[in-house]
């Protein structure tokens, strides 16, 4: 039980060995960058294993940005909403555009069939054996199509 508490462990101690490199080289990066007024903290792996889970660090209150346009002006947040608006729309409108012409395809793709089977109901062509034999495969097959194809 011990050999697996102490592999368990040893192995979460790497994983958080990973993020915590992973967030210093973000945050040096950042603090390097953009100099902002309150430096983005990056504690060493000791104070890290060490501190509580109600520590500060964990609260991530230093990357709030209580004081930027985005964060209390009204109309920087009316833009960002706009803007976001906008983008939805356009993402609506493409996928019903696709949808569109998926109908369209599919309705040409029927017209298609349908006018092959009425060139099949032509009176000389239902004389003969062959042509009611065509027909019948024909209408099969539209039948078959029309299950597997047709919109919902």
């Amino acid at each position: 039980m011990q050999a697996r508490f102490k592999k368990l462990m040893s192995s979460k101690v790497k994983l958080l060995k990973s993020k915590w490199t992973s967030y210093c080289n973000r945050a040096t990066i950042y603090n390097e960058n953009y100099m902002p007024e309150i430096d983005v903290g990056t504690p060493t792996f000791e104070e890290i294993k060490s501190m509580g889970l109600d520590d500060h660090f964990w609260d991530m209150g230093s990357l709030l940005h209580p004081n930027e346009p985005w964060a209390i002006d009204p109309n920087v947040r009316e833009g960002i909403d706009a803007l976001l608006t906008s983008t939805h729309c356009k993402d609506e409108l493409r996928r019903i555009s696709r949808e569109a012409r998926q109908a369209v395809k599919w309705a040409i793709d029927r017209s298609n069939s349908l006018e092959n089977l009425y060139d099949l109901l032509d009176p000389a062509a239902l004389s003969s054996s062959t042509g009611v034999n065509n027909i019948i495969k024909t209408t099969k097959q539209m039948m078959k199509i029309s299950n597997i194809n047709g919109p919902d």
